[in-house]
């Protein structure tokens, strides 16, 4: 099973191996239960007022808050644990897809095409996107997937991001399979200037 989604209504979105994707009260109140194509191993997202839900296969499956498919489109087929965040998911091969695009049964546009290993892990800072490779290399990735900066860890890095937001600046925190951790400091140029 995926990790469940808690919705901006603190309601859950559970999707199984199985392809089943329910939504629940905090209480344990099942509101809908639909399947759709398996296995999910994805974590679902909320956006826009929709949940999206993608299995190993890369299909994405547009949901609303009622339990109705409103969509349907192919990503890659190489999105097994991908995650997706900020209408943008990772393959296994680490290109980057963009997802904003609703019309049923198209193809994903590719956002950032990238020669590192699985993205981890996916961040949205100021107008930038930090991507985590599981080898171990950070990239800060402009609004074109251009790469405007990376960070080079030294091991594998198989741990989720931590991240904090504290005036203009952001932290993120890793862990790397060698037991280190590491927080970096990015700023925005208004941060830069105080």
């Amino acid at each position: 099973m995926a990790k469940p989604l808690l919705t901006r209504n603190n309601d859950l979105i559970v999707a199984t191996a199985k392809g089943k994707v329910i939504k629940l009260t905090i209480s344990g109140v099942k509101l809908f239960e639909l399947q759709i194509d398996g296995p999910i191993f994805n974590s679902p997202v909320e956006e826009n007022g929709e949940f999206l839900v993608m299995n190993v296969k890369g299909k994405l499956t547009r949901i609303d808050n009622e339990g109705k498919v409103t969509g349907r489109s192919t990503v890659s087929k190489w999105t097994c644990f991908a995650p997706m965040k900020n209408a943008l998911v990772s393959d296994e091969k680490g290109n980057i897809y963009r997802i904003d695009n609703k019309e049923e049964n198209c193809k994903s546009k590719l956002f950032s095409k990238r020669k590192k290993k699985i993205v981890k892990e996916l961040l949205a800072f100021s107008s930038f996107f930090v991507a985590l490779s599981t080898d171990g290399v950070l990239e800060i990735l402009d609004q074109d997937g251009n790469c405007s900066g990376s960070w080079n860890f030294g091991a594998e890095c198989w741990s989720s991001l931590g991240a904090l937001l504290k005036n203009d600046d952001f932290y993120v925190f890793i862990g790397s399979r060698d037991d280190q951790l590491t927080c970096l400091r990015l700023f925005t140029k208004n941060s830069q200037q105080s």
